[in-house]
């Protein structure tokens, strides 16, 4: 007999349950202590579906901590052409953190998929955060880089 599929499917609603930060893949290496130093220099944010939380080519340097729903990655690869979705992100990743780091324009746009929630970073607090901990924020910088490191990584593997 055929392979019909799963029995149940997945819901959406998983998608739904928001993580703490400590769950968060930037943050899985950090304290409490250093993560409740973070939290100090983060603003809470909510999107409806739909909502655009990032613009392909718009200049700014903050990143977003997706702690629940999902995201629509899009790149055009120029003003005049279709975007593509290249990729859809779940909580507990980063999105727009390769701005943060070399505060160059934005790579892609990114949409909700739903209700989004989400912690903001803006670059400046990185930097009232050194200021205050140096080690704490060595810390986020190291998960920022696994971040990045992991999407590259994903990436390689889709181009062979």
């Amino acid at each position: 007999m055929p392979w019909s599929g799963p029995k149940t499917s997945l819901s959406d609603d998983r998608y739904q349950v928001e993580r703490p930060l400590c769950e968060v893949n930037a943050f899985v290496e950090m304290n409490d202590q250093e993560i409740e130093t973070i939290k100090k220099y983060l603003t809470w944010h909510q999107a409806p579906n739909g909502s655009r939380l990032i613009e392909q080519s718009a200049g700014e340097d903050w990143l977003l901590i997706i702690v629940q729903g999902r995201t629509r990655v899009e790149l055009a690869l120029s003003p005049e052409e279709t975007r593509h979705i290249v990729s859809i992100m779940c909580s507990g990743r980063l999105i727009g953190e390769l701005a943060f780091v070399d505060h160059k324009p934005r790579s892609a746009s990114v949409f909700a998929l739903g209700k989004v929630a989400y912690w903001q970073m803006v670059y400046s607090d990185l930097l009232n955060l050194q200021q205050e901990d140096s080690w704490t924020a060595h810390q986020l910088m190291q998960g920022i880089a696994n971040e990045i490191s992991t999407k590259l990584r994903i990436s390689d593997r889709m181009i062979r």
